[in-house]
């Protein structure tokens, strides 16, 4: 294969780069694949993209893909035209008294040195229009405005490249893909209901009851069978112990099954496919040796963008309320996964804070029935546990954005800022309803205190934290270990317990090894810190409302005990042995330092 040199604009840096041309077809996509084009401006063909002709109805829009199709076939036919004439030329007699021809020994000819400085300027046309054309298939990977978008190509597809950028192992085995009995899969869509769409609606309830009733009498299309699938999948993934168990494998089975709809549920031109992509990114949740979690929730952002989900339309237009409703649901279920895979892999977000505008509190206010009291059950209220979830992933991403991603210049007076979010997160878990169900309860417990744990930690805008930190923090990730073993003891409330919680796990007891290590001379003490001064105006310090104790020794010993069955718990159930085993690595020179003499260790806490 002949490869060009390619110049095109790397959006995502911001910087022109220059690459082989083969790149848009074997380049690692990750977040680049999807990144949007709705205006053939955006490449420089703002003047190509409108032109009403015999394909297209008089004054309709005419989508920058349909035009990069309408590209490819001229050139066909321009190559066509060029190989023949070219046999036509190739055909007639050569002179030998021609003097621009100079025959070989081995009979080709040779043109002249004037004629190859003819052929030199069709020569670079040919690589540019070369080059313009596979940037183009390069950018092209989600037009989600284009209202004539139905794939670029056979082989080209937004599912076909989404599927090809997030998969790492589709190797099952398929023979039996067959659905489970009308009860069965009717309960499983209840688990999934009680547990996932309690804080996460992507999708409507109707939604799922109207393909189930629509697959098993015959009448689905292929969207139907696609969310009947995922919502089946995730249920029983929930429900399995261990990476490769049973449950596992039958959920992987019916997630496969999905994929076999893919090329009709992923048409990034409505709602539906959104909510479709994201039924697949709370399924990668608990499969991550299958599909690439973070990937597919920047696919899913991209497109959602582009389908302009993060603002909500302007007052003059006339928007259909369940429209409107649908739109903020599903960018509030959005947010809060790409809030949630972020911060875990500690990357940066797919979209800031500034640049949205979405009222969800008053799409709550409207979907809640009519007559409903303001102390209403959930049910009543269908998205209030929706909309708390988003609440905390608001202020997490406030202060992931502020201590992590604005830059690395020390704040001057970092704990007015940091006692203000710790009232926050305090706030928002008083807030929340009473009577939510044991397994919610349980998870935003654990939410704010994951929240606060991420508050108090080091970070570029605060290298070196106070006493009153230290002292906190160190209180905070104990208190999270006790939790999250409870979390896991618990039936129901192990079954929302996913891979990236397992990742959070392994940050907090990173966490808690680096602030002992650091700072163990004060931490064994057990003392009460003293508070920290704040400026007048500010928010004060959180009182210490710890007793002192003499035995944090012990405490340190127990929680690394505990912290190694945690991780082994998600190290098995997710396939990833290598968390416990780092852990242990890590925690070693901690239970070296506290051995007491003739080789033991604190009761009950050994080796």
């Amino acid at each position: 294969m002949e490869h060009y040199e390619l110049h095109y604009f790397d959006y995502s840096s911001l910087r022109r780069r220059t690459v082989d041309a083969v790149w848009p077809l074997n380049h690692n996509l990750e977040r680049h694949f999807c990144l949007p084009i709705t205006q053939g401006d955006k490449a420089g063909k703002a003047d190509k993209c409108i032109n009403p002709g015999d394909d297209f109805a008089r004054g309709k829009e005419r989508s920058y893909p349909n035009y990069l199709h309408t590209k490819i076939n001229s050139l066909e036919a321009e190559l066509r035209e060029t190989e023949r004439t070219h046999g036509k030329q190739s055909s007639t007699p050569v002179s030998s008294n021609n003097p621009e021809l100079n025959t070989t020994a081995n009979g080709t000819t040779d043109s002249a040195p004037h004629g190859r400085r003819d052929r030199r300027p069709s020569k670079k046309r040919e690589n540019r229009e070369v080059n313009d054309l596979v940037s183009n298939f390069g950018l092209l990977s989600i037009n989600a405005a284009a209202r004539d978008y139905k794939g670029f190509s056979s082989l080209m597809s937004v599912a076909r490249i989404s599927m090809w950028a997030i998969t790492r192992d589709n190797y099952l085995d398929m023979s039996d893909m067959s659905l489970p009995s009308k009860a069965e899969a009717q309960e499983l869509g209840e688990s999934y209901l009680q547990n996932i769409f309690l804080v996460l609606p992507v999708i409507e309830k109707s939604t799922f009851y109207a393909s189930l009733h629509a697959v098993y009498r015959d009448q689905a299309l292929p969207y139907h069978h696609y969310v009947l699938r995922m919502v089946i999948a995730t249920a029983l993934i929930m429900q399995s112990l261990e990476f490769g168990d049973q449950n596992y494998v039958r959920a992987g089975t019916h997630a496969m099954a999905a994929m076999n709809f893919v090329e009709d549920a992923f048409r990034p031109d409505n709602i539906s496919s959104i909510q479709a992509m994201l039924l697949l990114v709370e399924y990668s949740r608990y499969d991550p040796r299958r599909f690439d979690n973070w990937t597919l929730v920047g696919a899913v952002t991209r497109a959602a963008v582009d389908l302009g989900l993060h603002q909500d339309p302007p007052k003059q237009a006339r928007v259909a309320r369940g429209h409107l409703e649908a739109r903020r649901r599903v960018f509030m279920c959005l947010y809060a996964m790409d809030r949630l895979t972020s911060i875990a892999f500690q990357r940066a977000f797919s979209f800031s804070d500034a640049s949205t505008n979405v009222d969800i509190e008053a799409s709550l206010l409207d979907s809640q029935l009519p007559g409903a009291p303001p102390e209403a059950s959930v049910w009543m209220k269908p998205f209030e546990y929706g909309w708390r979830h988003f609440q905390i992933r608001q202020v997490q991403s406030a202060i992931w954005q502020d201590l992590h991603q604005n830059g690395h210049i020390p704040l001057k007076e970092p704990y007015s800022y940091i006692w203000e979010k710790w009232d926050e997160a305090h706030q928002w878990l008083k807030d929340l309803p009473d009577g939510r169900p044991g397994p919610v309860k349980d998870l935003t417990i654990l939410e704010m205190i994951a929240t606060v744990v991420q508050l108090l930690a080091p970070s570029p805008k605060v290298p070196e934290i106070s006493q009153l930190a230290q002292s906190l923090l160190f209180e905070k990730c104990i208190e999270y270990c006790d939790r999250i073993q409870n979390a896991m003891d618990d039936a129901n409330t192990s079954k929302s317990l996913s891979y990236t919680s397992g990742i959070r796990v392994q940050r907090i007891s990173h966490i808690f090894v680096h602030n002992f290590r650091a700072h163990s001379e004060w931490l064994l003490k057990g003392n009460k810190p003293r508070s920290d001064p704040h400026p007048k105006g500010t928010k004060a310090p959180p009182k210490f409302e710890y007793p002192e104790r003499d035995n944090n020794d012990e405490r340190t010993l127990k929680f690394i005990k505990e912290m190694k069955r945690v991780l082994e718990y998600f190290s098995t159930r997710f396939g990833m042995p290598m968390w416990e085993k780092q852990f242990r690595i890590e925690a070693l020179p901690v239970e070296s330092s506290l051995t007491i003499p003739y080789g033991r260790v604190a009761q009950g806490c050994e080796l």
